[in-house]
C-alpha cells in the first residue's frame, strides 16, 4: 500500500481513447516515481483496449512502487495483473469483491461523507476517495462536498485507511484539502494531465503535500 511515513499522490488518468498517452510516459522518471498510485479511468473502452492500456502504465511504471489501479473495472484489473481497482458507490460491491480476490489485490472505495469513510473500511477498503471537494473539470456532474464543516472537520480515531481528496485538486488547493483531518493526500486527474508541463504540476504537487503534511504534523507535536 501507500508509504505513510508521507503524504500521497495518485495521477487518476481519464482515458478517452485506448492510445498510450505517450506525453506522459515520456515524463522523467524521477517525476513519476514521485506519484504513489495511478488510477486508470476508461469509461468507453471496451475491456480488451482498457486491459492493453492498463499494461503499458504497468510496464511504464515497473521499476518503482507507484501503484497501478483500475477505474471500476475488476475483470480487466484482474486480466491485466494490475495492483487494484477503485470502485465508485454504482460500481461492484465492495465488500463482495474483497471477498473474491487476493488480500494483496488493492481495492479503493469512493465516499462523499464521515460514515461513507468508516463503511468502505469495515468493508474491506486499502484506501478511500474523498469528494468532490471543488468543481471538476474531468467529472463536472460530480457531488460538490462542504468538506470544511461538520463531522468532516472532526478526527475519526477509527478511520486507519489513507484518504485522498479527489475533484477539482491542484497544488494551490492542497493545503485547503488537509484541512479535513481524514485526509491524508491527494488524486488528481485534469490539473495534470491537461497540463503544458505535466511533470512540473506533479513536482508542484509534491511539494505542496509535503508542506501540508509537516504543517499537520507540526500542529500535533
Amino acid at each position: 500500500m501507500f508509504d505513510r511515513s508521507r503524504p500521497s499522490l495518485c495521477f487518476v488518468h481519464d482515458a478517452d481513447s485506448a492510445e498510450p498517452p505517450g506525453e506522459l510516459w515520456k515524463l522523467p522518471d524521477e517525476v513519476w516515481s514521485e506519484v504513489d498510485m495511478v488510477q486508470i479511468r476508461g469509461k468507453d473502452l471496451e475491456a480488451g483496449e482498457l486491459e492493453s492500456l492498463v499494461e503499458g502504465w504497468i510496464d511504464r511504471l515497473t521499476d518503482f512502487d507507484t501503484l497501478v489501479v483500475v477505474n471500476d473495472r475488476v475483470d480487466v484489473a484482474l486480466a491485466a495483473e494490475a495492483d487494484g481497482v477503485h470502485l465508485g458507490q454504482e460500481d461492484a460491491p465492495l465488500k463482495e469483491t474483497r471477498e473474491e480476490v487476493d488480500e494483496e489485490f488493492v481495492i479503493g472505495g469512493s465516499s462523499h461523507t464521515r460514515d461513507e469513510l468508516l463503511i468502505a473500511q469495515a468493508r474491506g477498503a486499502d484506501y478511500a476517495g474523498l469528494g468532490a471537494f471543488f468543481e471538476s473539470e474531468t467529472k463536472p456532474d460530480a457531488e460538490r462536498l462542504d468538506p470544511w464543516r461538520g463531522a468532516l472537520m472532526e478526527h475519526i480515531p477509527a478511520l486507519v485507511i489513507p484518504v485522498l481528496a479527489i475533484g477539482g485538486l491542484t497544488p494551490d488547493r492542497v493545503g485547503d484539502a488537509f484541512r479535513v483531518p481524514a485526509v491524508t493526500g491527494v488524486a488528481a486527474s485534469a490539473a495534470i494531465q491537461r497540463a503544458d508541463d505535466p511533470a512540473a504540476v506533479i513536482e508542484a504537487f509534491r511539494d505542496a503535500l509535503n508542506r501540508a503534511w509537516d504543517a499537520r504534523v507540526e500542529t500535533r507535536v
